[in-house]
């Protein structure tokens, strides 16, 4: 798949689960410094977050007894309801990796959580689990930045600054977006001013593109 074809699955499944522009790059950068391939970040961010915040039957049967295991007599629903919930918060990403931390999911339960998870989002959910602090670490420097940025060209610039280190992926993406005459763009551009009424997760202006 071609990077903005990327961006963009990326970017939709992100909105959906209420994730900001910055939160789901301080996750690409986490997972870029670990030398994942993008293809894989592409399909594997997007079944990573279908399975954490909307958990099966399956799954829902192993958390539950998980959580018995320490102590925590929780129903199926309840926990459902957790996992959902945690789209409401001001992190839902790093809130739910902290939780499946608690469960074990990098020490005593790894072994089980790589056989329940499907293959592609176990990839990613491995180093964001371990990362998690460096994650939220690079979404208060993206969310800063944004915040400081004056217009959408100066945050796509921003934006491009934070990943020259990591391949200039991002950078490339929007070039290839904001270059682009079709629909991709539209697609783009808008889920991202869906994602809470601002990419970045903190104050800033209407956005306008010069194409």
């Amino acid at each position: 798949d071609g990077l903005s074809t990327i961006l963009s699955r990326a970017v939709e499944v992100s909105d959906t689960f209420k994730i900001s522009f910055a939160q789901m790059n301080a996750a690409f950068a986490v997972l870029k410094n670990a030398g994942i391939k993008d293809s894989t970040i592409s399909t594997g961010y997007r079944q990573a977050l279908l399975e954490v915040f909307s958990p099966d039957e399956k799954t829902l049967n192993f958390l539950q007894s998980r959580y018995r295991q320490l102590g925590e007599n929780l129903s199926k629903e309840t926990i459902q309801a957790m996992f959902n919930g945690f789209t409401k918060s001001n992190n839902p990403l790093e809130q739910a990796i902290n939780e499946l931390n608690k469960l074990g999911y990098s020490t005593s339960a790894a072994a089980e959580f790589a056989r329940l998870y499907d293959v592609r989002a176990t990839n990613v959910l491995n180093v964001l689990a371990k990362q998690n602090t460096e994650m939220a670490k690079m979404t208060s420097q993206l969310q800063e930045s944004g915040s400081a940025a004056q217009g959408t060209q100066t945050q796509m610039e921003a934006l491009g600054k934070s990943w020259d280190n990591l391949g200039g992926i991002i950078t490339t993406v929007i070039s290839n977006a904001v270059g682009s005459a079709n629909g991709g763009l539209d697609s783009v551009t808008g889920s991202v001013e869906r994602m809470r009424g601002n990419p970045w997760g903190a104050p800033a202006p209407q956005p306008i593109l010069e194409l």
